[in-house]
């Protein structure tokens, strides 16, 4: 999964560390995309369905204030053949699938 950065550089406050601002944040464990469409999201559900166990994290705003609304959904399941030995899927229900 690659994110892209824009803006002005911003300052860590744990560490003093300056994060330029197009810098392309990857990490090797995530998938490449966010599932984000309707067609995506079907290829992932067959992978889902195949599987014996789920797990599921959400994440989502509001907290006690608003109406709490979606923001994130992380699923993993086992993988057959695949070295960590499980298949991650990030959802963006803000992508408006159904």
């Amino acid at each position: 999964m690659t994110k892209k950065r824009s803006g002005a550089p911003t300052l860590d406050r744990h560490s003093g560390f300056v994060i330029p601002s197009s810098l392309d944040i990857r990490h090797s464990s995530l998938p490449l995309d966010l599932i984000a469409s309707e067609p995506e999201l079907a290829e992932a559900l067959k992978k889902i369905g195949d599987s014996d166990r789920v797990a599921i994290d959400t994440e989502a705003d509001s907290l006690h204030s608003y109406r709490e609304k979606l923001c994130l959904l992380q699923i993993s399941v086992p993988a057959a053949i695949n070295a960590r030995g499980y298949n991650d899927f990030i959802v963006d229900p803000l992508a408006g699938i159904d």
